[in-house]
């Protein structure tokens, strides 16, 4: 089926998706900002930087998968506009979808590994290297999973849903460490 517009579409549907994927492709690039500080307090400290190395690039593969996401997305909204045929827009929207459920096992990963690294290194609240640990384990099952459970749908699908919900220990995880490293720079000598 063609899409032809009509005089009740508008000629450019789809502004939103594609102000929202230039606005990822600026404000997600935090996320390596923030993996790059935790490696560089450590790096200051003296403590071991290997396993913050790799957290950064994987944090960063994440980024880079998550921006693309939304740029496929914002293909599609230009495909409709186009009047692209039915097929097409579905194609385009399967891929999007699909490299959205490819940002999470690096992120976890990212977690996990930074954590691990805050965690060696002594300088940061064991809690909260800990806090980091579980996200990153349940996390990157989460990501390894989401796509068999995706396309399976029934009991997988249910319990990748239940495992989404560690998102909100990444999150905590983020913020009380962005906290922590704020704090320690305020205390740095200039």
């Amino acid at each position: 089926m063609h899409l032809a517009r009509s005089p009740r579409r508008p000629a450019n549907p789809g502004t939103g998706v594609e102000l929202l994927a230039g606005w990822l492709s600026l404000v997600l690039l935090g996320r390596i900002l923030f993996v790059a500080g935790i490696r560089d307090g450590l790096r200051r400290s003296g403590a071991e930087t290997l396993p913050a190395d790799f957290a950064l690039g994987v944090m960063a593969v994440s980024v880079a998968l998550e921006i693309a996401t939304f740029a496929v997305a914002g293909g599609a909204v230009q495909a409709v506009a186009g009047g692209a045929y039915q097929s097409t827009i579905v194609g385009i929207d399967a891929a999007a979808n699909w490299l959205n459920l490819s940002v999470l096992a690096p992120f976890y990963v990212s977690v996990l590994v930074a954590s691990f690294a805050m965690l060696r290194s002594r300088l940061f609240p064991a809690w909260l290297c800990w806090l980091g640990l579980a996200a990153g384990v349940v996390g990157s099952v989460e990501g390894v999973i989401s796509g068999p459970a995706f396309a399976a749908g029934g009991s997988l699908y249910q319990a990748s849903q239940l495992l989404s919900a560690v998102v909100l220990a990444a999150w905590l995880w983020m913020l009380v460490t962005g906290i922590v490293l704020f704090r320690a720079a305020g205390r740095q000598p200039t």
